[in-house]
């Protein structure tokens, strides 16, 4: 990587980039800021160089040091050969936008629907609400939207659960679609529902 800088309301900040980027158009790394990198930096190597090494100290005591903002992994080699790495914690500061993507990952959406599926299901039981009308007032959509919500809760109890627990999508498309569980969901037998379920889960892990 290298370094570069922007200039915003007067102030230059300072990142690191991928040295080939010109060269390799398609590189997914990303930039990271050196007021974030550096501190962090210095913190790992406290307890190694001491903690009042300068700037030529660290120079001559350093080897190599890359980063992978996919991973937020720093790797750092030292002259005498040592190495080790650390996970670059989120900056936590102003005028960084920090996202369930960037920090935990996203929950996939036909998660989410399940979940409201289950909610609506539940307020109808209860006599919260009266009707599918009732329903689309208070969540903000059409009564066709909330059918298709619905939907969702005449899968079967295990395909429900999974659903819930997905693991969190980190990069790309979620894995399993709405579209594609409405096909499952009109299956009347159970079984039916897990063994098509269960032969999508697989393809899209390929």
């Amino acid at each position: 990587m290298r370094s570069t800088y922007s200039s915003r309301q007067g102030r230059r900040r300072v990142y690191y980039i991928c040295r080939n980027k010109k060269a390799h158009p398609k590189c997914q790394q990303k930039p990271v800021a050196s007021i974030d990198l550096e501190p962090s930096l210095l913190e790992q190597l406290e307890p190694i160089l001491g903690r009042h090494c300068d700037t030529l100290f660290l120079q001559h005591s350093l080897e190599r040091i890359t980063y992978d903002s996919r991973t937020r992994e720093v790797g750092v080699t030292l002259v005498d050969g040592s190495r080790f790495a650390y996970t670059q914690p989120i900056a936590n500061r102003p005028g960084v936008r920090r996202t369930f993507r960037e920090e935990l990952g996203r929950i996939p959406r036909v998660s989410r629907l399940m979940a409201l599926a289950l909610k609506f299901q539940g307020l109808l039981s209860r006599g919260t609400v009266r009707s599918h009308a009732d329903l689309a007032q208070l969540g903000h959509v059409s009564r066709t939207r909330v059918c298709q919500i619905l939907r969702l809760t005449n899968l079967a109890p295990a395909i429900q659960e999974a659903l819930l627990f997905l693991p969190k999508t980190l990069r790309g498309p979620d894995r399993i679609t709405e579209n594609r569980l409405r096909g499952i969901a009109s299956l009347v037998d159970w079984d039916a529902q897990i063994q098509l379920f269960r032969s999508h889960l697989a393809g899209s892990q390929r």
